[in-house]
């Protein structure tokens, strides 16, 4: 059985303050006159959504067809950076991507994790557990998909999920 959990939208949980925001958010504004790649532009960006929504690993994907293609990572093996995830092959990606709220696969999800063996820095396989996802739509159109996991059961927390599903809700635009 799957146990995954939506996480429920609130204005009344969440944890962030205008001046936690602006602190992610100022270095972002200020690199846009910067002269850098995207593949640093979007290491930045995930770090900064790591910084709001804490993880032991994250990945930042972009949807191209049916393939998601990761843009940049933290705590997960460089090679996962050249690998390609067909949304169809993996039951999580499909599940992020068909909500438009954030989800928290749960540490005893039976949903295979595309992750499982790519954490940095752990000897042998580890299977990844307590997973937040949530896909990241601009304008009209769906961009790709944000996650964020922990490799211990019930590391991301409930104000986490509330955090995330409350800045999901932010109008982006390219």
């Amino acid at each position: 059985m799957v146990h995954s959990t939506l996480v429920e939208k609130t204005t009344y949980a969440v944890d962030l303050t205008a001046g936690a925001v602006l602190d992610v958010l100022t270095p972002l504004i200020l690199d846009l006159s910067r002269d850098l790649s995207d593949r640093e532009r979007y290491r930045r960006l995930l770090r900064s959504l790591l910084t709001l929504f804490p993880g032991d690993a994250a990945a930042l994907l972009r949807l191209e067809g049916d393939t998601l293609v990761p843009l940049a990572i933290d705590g997960l093996s460089s090679d996962t950076l050249g690998r390609r995830f067909r949304v169809g092959d993996h039951p999580r990606f499909e599940q992020l991507l068909s909500r438009p709220e954030p989800t928290r696969f749960a540490a005893d999800s039976d949903l295979p994790d595309p992750y499982d063996g790519l954490v940095q820095g752990m000897a042998g396989h580890l299977e990844v557990h307590d997973c937040l996802g949530c896909r990241c739509s601009f304008a009209v159109s769906l961009g790709g998909c944000s996650r964020s996991m922990h490799s211990t059961p019930h590391g991301s927390t409930p104000s986490t999920w509330r955090r995330c599903g409350r800045s999901s809700a932010l109008p982006l635009r390219p």
